[in-house]
């Protein structure tokens, strides 16, 4: 995987959310809120330097059948890795060249999973494909707009909602298994960008932007039809938020690449925070929801030093505690599920069961560019990404390491 490539793609949408189901850019629906005040977060974590990995060597088993139609090969042929996983591949239907399915995936409660990218070129089909375990892919029909594509999808109960636009407006997708699509053009009022949907407790909540001066905006809903939008406070020019994330103890965050953060401690009300780290060149890379609140990574370029990544948790979004460190890496996606926390980088993985200890694993089965990264409600590890010819499609699935 090539860092530089894949932040560029990492930036169409990055999505990440709590541990309770499963969640994704992740993204599944969350259980419900436990009662009383939301848990602290650590006192004491343990701050780890990363150390630079290899570049990668192929150790894929293709999930397709034999031409006689015999079951693909066993994933256990490919145990024997540098990252403790033994990974996967499936091949996705669709275009000979020129997928890219940056999009947004999803998984449900049930073990449906989605996908969403498009062709290669400005006026690139929208594409989508269904899944029921992440190795068997079928392509769907989506139906956008004319001029508009899917920009990120999470889920609503057992349903997935999927969004998107372009320069001829904005649309919404409703789906029940994620097979069959109903695509409603406009279907919130008064967006004019949407930007990234995170599931939440009672539904689902979308960053983008609204009325002429492009305000920032959030969007929530229980149903994925009907809709309460909530202005993002601002002080002066900002980026809009294109990371959302929510947390099962009801915290909702929104973050823009550039550093504006904001917060919902109760999921409504929405108040502006700093980040917690302000050195130069800070970029946000992921924003996840985990069992006690939120996760924030953050990289900062190469000017002066070597590139480097931090890690932060937070029980309200408002108070943020470091609780883990790369140099020589730049951090790219994350995702809290069954499987614990697990963050992808150019030829890493770093992983946590609980957000406090953390394993750098050497990640060197496979060579693309990762758009998303998301677990299933079994706890396998499931990344979508393209080919670095930027050509084709694909996704692997990953069984971690026995603890």
């Amino acid at each position: 995987m090539r860092a530089r490539q894949s932040q560029a793609l990492h930036g169409a949408l990055s999505m990440s959310l709590g541990m309770v189901l499963v969640i994704g850019l992740g993204l599944v629906a969350l259980g419900q809120s436990p009662s009383g005040s939301p848990p602290s977060p650590p006192a004491s974590p343990e701050v780890s330097p990363g150390v630079p990995t290899p570049a990668p060597t192929p150790c894929l088993t293709v999930a397709t059948p034999g031409p006689d139609g015999s079951p693909p090969a066993d994933p256990s042929a490919c145990t024997a890795t540098e990252s403790g996983f033994a990974w996967q591949q499936a091949t996705l239907p669709g275009p000979s060249s020129g997928a890219w399915p940056v999009h947004g995936m999803a998984a449900n409660g049930g073990g449906d999973m989605v996908l969403l990218g498009q062709a290669a070129g400005a006026k690139g089909k929208p594409l989508a494909w269904h899944s029921p375990d992440g190795l068997t892919w079928d392509a769907v029909k989506l139906a956008w707009p004319k001029g508009m594509a899917p920009v990120a999808v999470a889920t609503v109960g057992n349903a997935f909602v999927a969004i998107g636009g372009g320069k001829t407006g904005t649309a919404t997708a409703v789906s029940g298994a994620g097979d069959r699509w109903t695509v409603k053009k406009s279907g919130i009022p008064g967006a004019t960008s949407l930007l990234g949907i995170t599931s939440t407790n009672d539904g689902a909540a979308v960053v983008g932007t609204s009325g002429k001066t492009s305000v920032p905006t959030v969007w929530s809903t229980q149903t994925g039809y009907a809709w309460t939008k909530a202005a993002l406070p601002v002080t002066g020019p900002v980026s809009p938020p294109t990371l959302i994330a929510a947390s099962p103890t009801g915290l909702i965050g929104a973050a823009s690449s550039d550093g504006s953060l904001w917060v919902a401690p109760d999921g409504v009300t929405w108040q502006s925070t700093p980040l917690p780290a302000t050195d130069a060149g800070i970029v946000v890379a992921a924003l996840t929801g985990t069992p006690t609140g939120l996760m924030l990574v953050l990289d900062q370029g190469p000017v002066g030093g070597p590139a480097s990544s931090s890690i932060w948790v937070s029980a309200d979004g408002l108070a943020w505690l470091e609780v883990h460190a790369t140099t020589g890496t730049a951090l790219l996606h994350a995702s809290s599920g069954a499987s614990g926390i697990v963050v992808q980088a150019e030829h890493m993985l770093v992983t946590s069961p609980d957000g406090v200890t953390w394993v750098e694993r050497p990640l060197t089965e496979f060579d693309s560019l990762v758009s998303t990264l998301t677990q299933t409600p079994g706890g396998r590890v499931v990344v979508s990404g393209t080919s670095t010819d930027l050509a084709n499609g694909a996704v692997w699935v990953g069984t971690p390491p026995t603890p």
